[in-house]
């Protein structure tokens, strides 16, 4: 209850802006869709993680409404690294940022609670513009 108040009035401003690209075309890894939204996953990463993710983005996250957004999921030792391909110059809104932020919290809690989760903004090549340091559930 409490994460579909805080996805309703602060998840909202980071679907819109996400939802301005939806990255099209092959190199981003290999490709799992839900609800209009693809997940991309690479380096030791897995399909099961990514399923994972993608479930939870798309029903108790609300992320993947219909619209098309892309995120692409990368795994290095024990620190998960989800990738948000953001709308330019949205990463230097302090909205935008905690919105992004809650997100990572949510799913270092719910999805990847043994791996720390660095959240980063990218453009729509998924080449990061800002990072989110790493954060874990405990």
């Amino acid at each position: 209850m409490t994460s579909k108040l805080v996805i309703n009035g602060t998840i909202g401003i980071a679907a819109l802006i996400a939802a301005y690209f939806g990255v099209l075309g092959a190199g981003y890894g290999s490709r799992l869709e839900f609800n209009g939204g693809e997940v991309f996953y690479i380096g030791h990463s897995t399909e099961s993680e990514a399923t994972r993710l993608g479930e939870y983005l798309a029903g108790d996250l609300e992320y993947f409404d219909g619209q098309e957004k892309s995120v692409q999921l990368d795994k290095r030792d024990k620190k998960i690294i989800v990738r948000f391909c953001v709308q330019d110059g949205a990463e230097e809104n302090p909205e935008v940022e905690t919105a992004f932020r809650t997100v990572q919290t949510l799913i270092a809690m719910e999805v990847f609670k043994d791996h720390a989760v660095e959240v980063q903004l990218c453009d729509e090549y998924f080449q990061p513009v800002k990072t989110l340091d790493a954060r874990s559930d405990s």
